[in-house]
């Protein structure tokens, strides 16, 4: 009996540990902006969503870049609601501008309501701007940036939404779990 209650407490903290892991995983996603050219001002690469863009590719062989043309109310999320960490973004200032350097300015929406922003002055060089490591995770980013072009790599961290087979199975096990230990005490109280 009490070797059948000790494994009723330790199991599931056992496979709450070794399942939660599956479920929040974090992985690399970069952004290279080839996808064919959408209509409008959307894009859409990977399962991230952009809006309020401007996109332009150009087929090989005469090249094969793409670029995203931000505008003051451009903004960008992941479609299937995960959480994401800006990590780098490539940029340089719209070649048909003149002046400059222009400040593209990253507001991270998150989850509780808060906001965090980095802001990234470009000039007409292309550069590599990387994201301070406290932007964290956000739920959204809104980019200020008229006259600034992304180009050719926006690299972010994705935390996937957790996995629906793994949250069955741990489901399955607690409640497995809750009824052998909900029996072990029926057991005892006779």
């Amino acid at each position: 009996m009490r070797i059948h209650l000790l494994v009723c407490r330790l199991v599931p903290a056992f496979v709450i540990l070794c399942i939660q892991p599956a479920l929040k995983t974090s992985a690399s996603l970069s952004l290279n902006f080839r996808a064919p050219i959408q209509p409008g001002s959307y894009y859409e690469e990977s399962g991230i969503a952009f809006m309020n863009v401007y996109h332009t590719y150009i087929l090989p062989p005469a090249g094969d870049s793409g670029s995203l043309y931000f505008d003051s109310t451009s903004a960008m999320w992941a479609l299937d609601g995960s959480l994401f960490q800006p990590v780098s973004v490539t940029l340089d200032s719209d070649p048909a501008s003149s002046g400059g350097p222009y400040d593209a300015i990253f507001t991270g929406h998150r989850v509780d309501g808060s906001t965090i922003e980095q802001r990234f002055s470009v000039d007409h060089l292309n550069g590599s701007y990387s994201f301070d490591e406290s932007f964290g995770y956000v739920s959204s980013l809104s980019i200020n940036a008229p006259m600034v072009v992304a180009n050719d790599a926006f690299t972010i961290n994705v935390v996937p939404e957790s996995s629906t087979i793994a949250l069955f199975i741990l489901g399955v096990c607690v409640l497995y779990l809750s009824k052998s230990f909900t029996g072990v005490q029926n057991e005892n109280s006779i």
